[in-house]
Formats: structure tokens, sequence, C-alpha cells
């Protein structure tokens, strides 16, 4: 049997998308999963010691070299990207010289934060979990709200500020990419592509067995409603998670091709498995 270190998110879209991995449901393959925020899973990325693992597409972008993005598993649409919050302001130009929790250097959040905001901030990295009671305590100004949390934050009294994900659809005319599963290159290619099979298969098992599925989801929750859950997974597990397709696949070039444009990424050019061959 051969066997695999994994990392992804508590976050219900992934304990979804990779129950039926986690649990080890197929034959000849063993997953030995680690769970972690995805500020951690972007760092831990970068020491490349899991063979898969649960990233940012904004810190793929600076993994390209050691990893390939698998056509399966990853959080991007419409409607889904961060939110700027706030309990005080509800302009950006309001924030200039304030603090503002932000969910690790490495996310998409605080690419496209950078991307959006047009005045000087303090950035605060934190947990995402940690932004609205920041917020709420006063330790900080604003938040970029990432997760459960962007169904949550207005029965806290917060308001919202921009949604990053409108932004981005609005600039660049097009998907909002989030999150991506990636695979080392070092695997061999017809394992990589088995691999990304069992992701679609693990898939389609959540979504055939949801109640059995879901006592598994609320134990890694950080939010157990079970209406927020189903909202958090309707939104985030999408056609594009089970296959990016050309739309999805666009989306994501526009994404790099623009930091390559800014300076930020060394390059644009990526290999997805099981869609467009092996890189």
């Amino acid at each position: 049997m051969r066997e695999f270190n994994l990392a992804i998110s508590t976050c219900p879209n992934d304990t979804f998308i990779f129950y039926a991995l986690v649990n080890n449901k197929f034959e000849n393959y063993k997953f030995n999963v680690s769970f972690a925020d995805i500020d951690e899973l972007n760092n831990l990325a970068f020491q490349k010691e899991f063979d898969i693992i649960k990233v940012s597409f904004n810190a793929f972008g600076f993994l390209m070299n050691d990893y390939d993005l698998l056509d399966s598993g990853s959080a991007l649409g419409q409607g889904c990207g961060p939110i700027i919050i706030s309990k005080n302001f509800v302009k950006i130009e309001e924030l200039s010289g304030r603090k503002v929790g932000v969910p690790g250097k490495y996310t998409t959040a605080n690419y496209l934060f950078n991307l959006a905001k047009n005045v000087e901030t303090e950035d605060v990295f934190m947990r995402f979990d940690r932004i609205i009671p920041a917020i709420l305590k006063n330790e900080i100004d604003a938040g970029v709200i990432i997760h459960e949390s962007r169904f949550t934050y207005e029965s806290y009294g917060l308001k919202k500020i921009l949604d990053l994900g409108e932004y981005w659809e609005k600039h660049f005319n097009t998907l909002i990419p989030l999150g991506g599963i990636i695979v080392k290159k070092s695997i061999e290619p017809n394992v990589k592509m088995e691999i990304d099979k069992l992701i679609k298969l693990s898939i389609n098992f959540s979504k055939n067995n949801f109640q059995r599925v879901l006592p598994f989801i609320k134990n890694y929750a950080k939010e157990l409603d079970e209406a927020t859950i189903k909202s958090h997974i309707d939104l985030y597990v999408n056609q594009y998670t089970y296959s990016l397709g050309k739309e999805g696949s666009l989306a994501i070039e526009k994404f790099y091709k623009s930091g390559y444009e800014k300076g930020i990424f060394e390059n644009f050019k990526f290999c997805i498995v099981g869609q467009n061959g092996i890189g």
C-alpha cells in the first residue's frame, strides 16, 4: 500500500472534500492527514514535508518549482472572496494608519487586500478565527475575514467595508481563486493522476452521504451551526472544486499574471494535474 502525507484545513469545505481519503475508503492508498489553519498550511508548504497539501493560491505562486496543482479540490468561484469588515468604519480610506487583522502573509486574502487598498495600514497577521474577537475587543480596527466568518460577522454588529471577491471580479472579470490542492512534482505522473481521481471520488462520496459525513465536519468546524456549515460547503465546494475546467484555469492564470506584472511572482506558468498534463 502506498502512503502519502496529506495536510488540509479544518474548514468544512476541506473536511467535506477529503472525508473519504482521510478515513481511508480507497484501496491501495493510505493518507496520513494533518489538520492546520490555512496560514499554517501555507508556511508548512514551504518546508516541503507534505506530499499533498492545501494552500492559498498566493502561496502556490512561490512553490511552483516543487509542486503541481491538482485539477480537483480547489476553492474558487463567484461571491466567495474575503471581506474587509469593521465595527466603526465603512470606507477603506478610513483605514489609513489603522490596525487591520489579516489571516496570514501568504493567504489570498492578504494578496487581494494589498491589491485593493489605496492607503497604508498597519497589518496584524493572526488566525482567521481570532479576527472578529479582536475587532470586538478593539485590539484591531478592522479585519479581512475568510471561511465561516463571512456568514457570521453581521450577527456581531460588524459592517462590511469591501468584498474583495467582488473587487477582483469587477477588475479582472473572472472567478476568484482562493486555495488549491498541490502535489509534489517528484511523485510519479500516473500516481499524481490517481490522487486527483481519488479526490473527485471523495467529493462524490460526501455529496451522496452528507449526513454520514456531517459529524466529522462538525468535529473540526469553528462554527457548529448546521445551516452555517451547509452554506459554507455550498459556497466553496462547487463545479470548480470537482474540476477547474477552462474557466477556472484562466482565472488562476490571471491571478498569477497580475502578480507577475507587479513583481510579486517570478512566473505564471504552472501545471494542472488531471487536466493539461504533468509538468
